[in-house]
C-alpha cells in the first residue's frame, strides 16, 4: 500500500469515529430531554451523515427539541431536520464559493436559517464577501430578519452588505432590525426603510446605514457609546 493509500485511509477512519461519536452524541442529547427513542435514533442517523459533511449539527438538535416541543409529528420533525441539512449544505457550499476555506458553524447554521426565509444562495455569497468574516454569521441573521419584518430581501441583502463594508461592528450590525421596528412604528413602510437606510449610504460616500455622522476622519465606524466598553459580546471568526 502506498504512502498516499496509508494516509488517505486514515483520514476516512477518523471520519468515521468523528461521524459515529456525532451520533452518539446527538442521541444522549435528545434521549436527556425525553425525546422518542426511535426518533432520537432518527435524527442521531441524520446528524452523522450530517458530521460526515463537515457540517454542524447542533442545530439538527435544537430543530429536534424545537418540534418535539411544539408536539409536532415525529415524522414531520425528521423531515425537517433533513431540510436543515441540505440547507446547511447549501449555504456552506456558498460561503466556500465566496473565499471561506472553512465556514464556521455558526455561519453555516445562519446561512441555512436565511435559505429558509427565502434568501439566495448567490446572496449568501455576497454577504460572506462583504467583510473579513467577522460578522458574517450577524449579517446572515440580521438580513434574515430584516427580510422577516418585511424588507425585500434584495434589499435587505444590500443594507447588510453596506453596513459591512462600512466596518461596522457587529452589535451596530444587529442595531439594524430595531431600527426598522421604530421607523415602522412611526408608519414608514418597509420599502421606504430599504430605501432610506440605502439612500442614507449613499449620501457622503462612506455613511453608515443609520444615516449617524462619522466621526472626523469618516471610518466608516460610529462613535463609541457611553458606559463600559461592549467589545466582549462581539464575535470574531477568523479564517
Amino acid at each position: 500500500m502506498t504512502r498516499y493509500s496509508l494516509v488517505f485511509a486514515a483520514v476516512m477512519v477518523l471520519a468515521a469515529e468523528s461521524a459515529a461519536a456525532q451520533q452518539a452524541d446527538v442521541r444522549a442529547r435528545l434521549s436527556a430531554r425525553n425525546v422518542d427513542a426511535s426518533l432520537a435514533d432518527a435524527v442521531a442517523a441524520v446528524a452523522a451523515d450530517a458530521a460526515g459533511q463537515n457540517l454542524p449539527t447542533a442545530p439538527l438538535v435544537d430543530k429536534t427539541l424545537e418540534g418535539w416541543a411544539k408536539h409536532a409529528p415525529p415524522d414531520r420533525i425528521l423531515a425537517a431536520v433533513r431540510q436543515s441539512v441540505t440547507r446547511m449544505a447549501e449555504a456552506r457550499q456558498a460561503a466556500l464559493s465566496a473565499g471561506m476555506t472553512q465556514p464556521p458553524p455558526d455561519v453555516v447554521a445562519a446561512g441555512a436559517e436565511a435559505l429558509g426565509r427565502g434568501m439566495r444562495s448567490d446572496q449568501i455569497t455576497s454577504i460572506v464577501r462583504a467583510d473579513d468574516h467577522a460578522s458574517t454569521a450577524v449579517g446572515l441573521r440580521v438580513a434574515s430578519a430584516l427580510a422577516a419584518q418585511g424588507m425585500a430581501m434584495n434589499d435587505a441583502v444590500a443594507v447588510v452588505t453596506r453596513s459591512m463594508r462600512a466596518r461596522q461592528r457587529p452589535r451596530e450590525i444587529l442595531d439594524l432590525p430595531s431600527t426598522m421596528r421604530a421607523l415602522q412604528a412611526q408608519g414608514m413602510s418597509a420599502p421606504d426603510i430599504g430605501r432610506h437606510f440605502l439612500r442614507d449610504g449613499d449620501e457622503g460616500g462612506d455613511r453608515p446605514v443609520s444615516g449617524q455622522p462619522l466621526p472626523p476622519g469618516g471610518t466608516g465606524v460610529r462613535p463609541p457609546r457611553e458606559g463600559p466598553s461592549p467589545e466582549g459580546h462581539d464575535r470574531h471568526h477568523h479564517n
